[in-house]
């Protein structure tokens, strides 16, 4: 890992404590000069660090940059993220291919898609737009409980953001009687043995105001946090649809 990547997991683990350059050397095996190096490249690259003599270094509280880093810490899974995608499931499907299991999100979309195909409004910074890739191995029939597991998971975890306020009608979570959430699934058929092979679940969350007819959750949270909780979330849901 990158000195770089280390240092903004280990800032945004601390949730706004000072670490010192001390603390950081050593855990990296890098002089304080190194380290020093490492914090003016990520305050080029937009992150608001904290730098106070004797106590060292802390990630802003005003801070919302995503990062690929910490969300391959607080999830362990191979994490990617963007300022605007096309759209995060075909992405998704496309890293899958390549690599295997992922998680890609992105600060906006210009073409998020619906259950239905319509468009899913993913305006810069409004939201977080995020899709798991996910090995699976369940037979076809068993779809809609596999869909009804990853909406259940997402709704439990929006209720928990919105202390209960969440109401779920199926792919899609209402607050206040606003929509706040869109849950898309999409899954690799193999049509020899109608068996479902892999999945790519798609979350968009409206976490500020976009028009009069979207809600959202008002999240307290960093970004990074609140993707980093519907990836877990999706991962404990495909669990018992994974290959014994």
């Amino acid at each position: 890992m990158k000195a770089k990547d280390f240092i903004i997991s280990e800032l945004e683990r601390a949730d706004g404590a000072f670490v010192s350059g001390e603390e950081l050397a050593k855990k990296l095996s890098l002089t304080r000069q190194s380290v020093w190096k490492a914090i003016c490249a990520l305050k080029a690259d937009g992150y608001d660090i904290l730098c106070v003599p004797n106590r060292g270094y802390a990630l802003s509280a005003d801070c919302d940059r995503l990062s690929s880093a910490v969300l391959r810490n607080l999830t362990g899974m191979n994490a990617e993220v963007y300022g605007e995608v096309a759209s995060t499931n075909s992405l998704a499907r496309l890293r899958y291919a390549q690599a295997g299991e992922c998680a890609i999100a992105a600060a906006s979309q210009t073409d998020g898609q619906t259950k239905d195909g319509d468009n899913f409004p993913s305006p810069q910074d409004r939201g977080v737009y995020v899709s798991c890739a996910f090995d699976v191995w369940f037979a076809a029939e068993r779809r809609e409980e596999f869909t009804e597991a990853c909406e259940s998971a997402i709704s439990d975890l929006i209720g928990r953001y919105t202390d209960g306020r969440a109401e779920r009608q199926g792919n899609r979570i209402y607050t206040d009687g606003r929509q706040a959430c869109g849950i898309l699934a999409e899954g690799q058929l193999n049509l020899n043995s109608d068996i479902i092979t892999s999945v790519v679940v798609g979350v968009g969350v409206y976490t500020a105001s976009v028009d009069d007819e979207l809600g959202c959750i008002e999240c307290g949270e960093r970004r990074n946090a609140l993707i980093a909780d519907i990836c877990n979330a999706l991962k404990d849901a495909v669990k018992p649809f994974k290959k014994c």
